[in-house]
């Protein structure tokens, strides 16, 4: 059985696109993908393009409902895939599909990132509050998912967790997660790291501000000892108006610590793959696809707890270490580790590799994806066997 898919994002994102493809080369799929928004400026501050040139599957639709359904004849026929209702776009489409009878499923991260914004991203607050937020806020959305959806998608286990306190059944999650294309690995260092050869590199990659755990990084990457010939190099853009580079200097470790700048997607996977040491000490992820590339490029990872990318691609000291968010005593343990014990670095990362492509590649997410949609449907077909 061909199932018939229309996936709606808001933007074009480089940590769908790779999924899109493989979901459109199936044999069991016939795929359409739809945009709703305009491409997000802060996302070219992260690196990212916007491909004006769509595949043909793929389209920019306008923010009116009857006519962005109108660029597929076969609208009704099809299952449509949405990111929630926190758009006004999203809001008024799945009234829609209820009203026409049409199948839906919902696709999502966890929620909570406006509620950690307002809380500075304090952990522990977050922590407590957002249970009882999420279950007030997402309560009536609940009822529709279990009432009228097919079920709905969890970008991981800490997804599912928030859509069950949502309200939503258990049975009606299914995991479908972020993925990348194929990773080259350097054969060289980056230009920008070449002056450094020799030098063992922690690194994180992203935009650089206290939600994603900086203060906590420098803070721990002082902390450690016997480190004379380790580098911090983060890459990607300092919101901070300086404020990270003023404490590296006050904390003595600004000759060790490298800010790279923005870079592009190709060059951020070029420094991640130089790295020895990937870190995502974020305060609040809700999943971190960083985190993938990381793993496709073979290196060892260390990430809070926070992400929820740290519940799938990190095995406990077996390819690194998920930690405790905000604890800057935790993320110095673990990265004193690769200090001491430089032998586990290639270990971990090949650990890490072997993660990653026993489940995370674009081809492996298909196989998912058609195994819940099946599931719901009450087939039962060997996806493995199948394309």
């Amino acid at each position: 059985m061909v199932h018939k898919v229309c996936i709606w994002e808001n933007i074009v994102s480089p940590h769908q696109s790779f999924f899109f493809k493989a979901l459109s080369e199936h044999p069991r799929v016939d795929l359409q993908v739809r945009y709703f928004e305009a491409f997000h400026d802060e996302r070219k501050k992260l690196g990212w393009s916007d491909n004006s040139v769509l595949p043909d599957n793929e389209q920019y639709v306008p923010q009116d409902i009857t006519q962005a359904l109108r660029s597929m004849e076969d609208w009704e026929e099809r299952l449509h895939i949405i990111p929630g209702i926190s758009y006004a776009f999203t809001q008024k489409l799945l009234d829609h599909l209820i009203e026409k009878n049409v199948q839906w499923a919902h696709w999502s991260e966890r929620s909570g990132i406006g509620l950690a914004k307002k809380l500075h991203y304090n952990v522990r607050l977050f922590t407590m509050l957002q249970p009882l937020v999420s279950k007030i806020a997402k309560r009536d959305y609940a009822q529709q998912i279990n009432t009228f959806a097919l079920g709905a998608f969890a970008q991981g286990d800490l997804a599912k967790k928030d859509f069950m306190k949502w309200g939503v059944k258990k049975t009606k999650i299914e995991h479908l997660f972020y993925t990348i294309g194929h990773m080259k690995k350097p054969k060289t260092l980056p230009e920008g790291l070449r002056k450094y050869k020799g030098k063992k590199i922690f690194m994180y990659a992203g935009s650089l501000y206290d939600g994603k755990g900086i203060q906590q990084l420098l803070s721990a990457f002082a902390k450690l000892t016997h480190s004379q010939n380790w580098l911090l190099v983060l890459v990607g853009n300092d919101i901070s108006n300086g404020k990270y580079t003023d404490m590296s200097k006050n904390l003595g470790i600004h000759k060790q610590t490298i800010f790279t700048g923005v870079k592009s997607i190709n060059e951020i996977s070029q420094y991640i793959g130089s790295a020895d040491i990937f870190i995502l000490p974020s305060l609040y992820d809700g999943w971190g696809a960083v985190l993938n590339e990381a793993a496709a490029l073979g290196r060892a990872i260390i990430a809070t707890d926070q992400c929820g990318a740290a519940f799938h691609l990190i095995e406990h000291n077996k390819n690194g270490f998920r930690i405790k968010a905000g604890s800057v005593a935790a993320l110095t343990k673990a990265m004193q580790h690769y200090v001491d014990h430089p032998e586990d670095i290639v270990r971990h990362g090949e650990r890490s590799e072997t993660l990653y492509r026993n489940g995370f590649t674009p081809e492996k997410n298909v196989v998912r994806f058609l195994s819940a949609v099946d599931k719901w449907t009450h087939k039962d077909i060997d996806h493995e066997t199948q394309g």
